[in-house]
């Protein structure tokens, strides 16, 4: 696969297994939600392999001892809501000293393109410490919310060469799409499927990951436009 920007793709017999649950129609929501831990803990663990280290003195209860662990940069995560609640739940439980903002889009079903709702990240990454940024959404398909969200990333101060854009499952023409706009984010999946259909959902696929999450298989969202029920 040739995208000409940088993608890693998982190989591992872990992720090709949990994979293999979250595919799977007959799996429960609480099955989904613990492979797609597994899973995003495997793509976490990608995204900082290279996050820069420094060394500490520390003691432990037997004696005073040098250890490594994650310089003082921080790593924030960008979740995409609803889906990327999975992924960013268990980051925050296995990246230190990390901090979670959120960007609330939901994706159109007539145009197929993300809606913007709201987002809580801060006015300057650079003024807040964040030196670098994992969006995480756990579907890829056409690209449109990651470029979204990149987007407004990039007008918050961080580079786009800091940006990792992590998902469980991704789609050619989705990473065409992201790659073509923002060609030095880097892009972390678990797996990349052939095509999206007619409705724009990638095939074989896994279904919507938000409802599968949530266990919600026929949503009824009320549109921004009406009035909230109070």
């Amino acid at each position: 696969m040739n995208f000409n920007g940088s993608i890693t793709v998982l190989d591992h017999p872990l992720v090709h297994g949990h994979l293999c649950v979250m595919r799977d129609a007959a799996t429960k929501a609480r099955d989904f939600v613990a492979s797609a831990r597994v899973v995003s803990m495997c793509l976490l663990l990608e995204a900082t392999k290279w996050t820069r280290t420094a060394s500490t003195i520390i003691k432990t209860p037997l004696s005073e001892t040098a250890c490594m662990t994650m310089a003082p940069t921080k790593v924030c995560i960008a979740s995409i809501l609803r889906a990327g609640l999975v992924m960013s739940g268990t980051a925050e439980e296995i990246i230190i000293n990390t901090v979670t903002y959120h960007i609330w889009l939901q994706r159109s079903t007539k145009t197929h393109e993300p809606t913007y709702y709201c987002d809580n990240l801060p006015d300057s990454f650079a003024d807040s410490g964040i030196t670098e940024i994992f969006i995480c959404d756990p579907i890829l398909a056409t690209g449109g919310s990651a470029c979204m969200a990149i987007k407004m990333c990039l007008a918050r101060g961080i580079a786009e060469e800091d940006i990792k854009v992590l998902c469980i499952l991704s789609c050619t023409e989705g990473l065409r799409t992201v790659f073509k706009t923002y060609p030095s984010v880097s892009i972390i999946t678990a797996c990349v499927d052939e095509k999206l259909d007619d409705n724009a959902r990638i095939i074989p696929g896994l279904g919507d990951a938000g409802d599968r999450i949530f266990g919600t298989y026929t949503p009824h969202v009320r549109p921004a436009s009406k009035t909230p029920i109070l």
